[in-house]
């Protein structure tokens, strides 16, 4: 887990790349790098072919090479893998991959605003989405979007807006990352699938607490 500044006034080409050194309100947290550190289990309706594989296969783009330095810089032990989904889709329709990780994944303190994930797909009828629980909020599902495109793409989603009654609430309770889970559409044939997951990133938002009172002049001025 790491944290990195997110500048919200830059254009999408350069967000992972300029960061903002004095943001306190927001972060980019990188809740999974999928090199293997993190064990993961496998839930499908069908087919006895379920693998999840560690592999030396990353994105070659120039966006995701510049972020792949930022990290390195940030991480002593920074490795170069992804994980691989390795399946057969034999009732398109009925499919459903889920992806859960086996020990806790939390999120730091605050409110997740946006997701982004790296994926490569060879144009598969199907959809991607991010599941979230929290005690106070229950779970939220996040769709990441359509997984009809050949290669690797950067998928990201807007998390809907939350609304927190009490600051303590995220103090007490952290949001837990739940599942990843692909669903698939009556227009994708049979045929085994091959699915690329690297750099899952949260844009967190840090609430600023408000004091009753503080709105109020008390006439006091340093000298």
């Amino acid at each position: 887990m790491i944290f990195v500044n997110f500048p919200q006034n830059i254009s999408k080409r350069d967000n992972f790349i300029r960061f903002l050194e004095n943001n306190h309100t927001q972060s980019l947290h990188l809740l999974e790098k999928f090199d293997g550190e993190t064990p993961y289990f496998f839930k499908k309706s069908d087919s006895h072919l379920q693998d999840l594989i560690k592999v030396s296969k990353i994105p070659s783009t120039e966006e995701f090479q510049k972020e792949r330095e930022e990290f390195k810089k940030l991480f002593g032990n920074y490795e170069d893998f992804s994980m691989e989904i390795h399946t057969y889709i034999e009732i398109p329709d009925r499919e459903k991959i889920r992806i859960i990780p086996k020990i806790k994944k939390y999120l730091p303190y605050g409110i997740p605003t946006h997701l982004f994930l790296w994926v490569y797909s060879e144009n598969y009828s199907g959809k991607l989405s991010i599941i979230f629980f929290h005690p106070t909020f229950g779970r939220k599902k996040i769709e990441l979007g359509e997984l009809e495109f050949f290669g690797w793409k950067k998928m990201e989603a807007k998390v809907p807006v939350f609304h927190v009654p009490r600051l303590n609430i995220l103090r007490k309770n952290l949001f837990e990352l739940e599942e990843i889970t692909i669903e698939f559409s009556k227009k994708q044939p049979k045929k085994v699938v091959h699915l690329y997951l690297n750099h899952l990133l949260v844009l967190i938002e840090k609430p600023t607490p408000i004091y009753p009172g503080i709105e109020i002049e008390d006439g006091w001025k340093l000298k």
